[in-house]
């Protein structure tokens, strides 16, 4: 059947309006995208919050993220991260990785670091690619955390099979230094190039290319002398 945003509109406002909270989260996502009704983020805040007040851990989620970035209603961090804190505790992992965030950002106060570190991991594990480079960040700089490049490696890893950009330069970077993992240049010039294309630019990528026309000249060189 091909996808209708419409039909799905229509039958996700019925339920809403039966006080369905998944259906309310869900009309609430199209208000906001403009997916199959006029894009509203008055209308997308309202189904929102009546799916977030019955305990909805992604409407919950979703108004945090409308709250933080003043989408539909006056930006407020500690409504934003009020409500990312009640659907962290639901184990949902955007929030937790949102939550994390602003906690790192400083635009919200934590109980402690180790609390920070939980709720990274936390979502990290579940499968949030942000998390996940958040993680490798922390494993890489030893911070709140023993330094392991090869942990580091490892969540940088995760992100990057997850097209987080930041995460392709990091695992790039990590390849041409051979920390955590084997060096290898051609690997890094992959995900740098990726990163670059991406938006993500810095000279990494010309000295691994340099590198790596140094690395030809030498064998080159070396391969002449075997005939002279």
């Amino acid at each position: 059947m091909p996808q209708s945003y419409e039909l799905a509109a229509h039958y996700y406002k019925k339920a809403a309006e039966q006080n369905h909270a998944p259906a309310q989260n869900n009309i609430g996502f199209l208000y906001q995208t403009g997916k199959g009704v006029p894009q509203n983020n008055e209308l997308a805040l309202y189904w929102y919050r009546k799916a977030a007040e019955q305990g909805e851990a992604s409407a919950q989620s979703n108004l945090g993220w409308m709250h933080e970035n003043g989408i539909g209603v006056p930006g407020d961090y500690r409504e934003a991260a009020s409500w990312y804190r009640k659907a962290a505790e639901q184990d949902n992992p955007l929030a937790q990785s949102r939550l994390a965030d602003m906690y790192e950002r400083g635009l919200a106060k934590p109980i402690s670091d180790s609390e920070v570190m939980l709720l990274i991991t936390k979502a990290a594990e579940a499968g949030n690619p942000e998390a996940q480079y958040r993680l490798g960040e922390r494993f890489e700089n030893g911070n709140g955390v023993p330094q392991d490049f090869r942990k580091a490696f490892e969540w940088y890893r995760r992100a990057a099979g997850q097209s987080n950009v930041l995460a392709w330069h990091a695992v790039g970077i990590l390849y041409a230094k051979g920390r955590g993992v084997d060096q290898s240049l051609g690997q890094a010039k992959f995900y740098l190039e990726k990163a670059e294309e991406a938006g993500v630019c810095s000279g990494d990528l010309r000295e691994v290319n340099e590198k790596i026309e140094a690395e030809q000249r030498r064998e080159e060189r070396e391969y002449r002398k075997m005939f002279d």
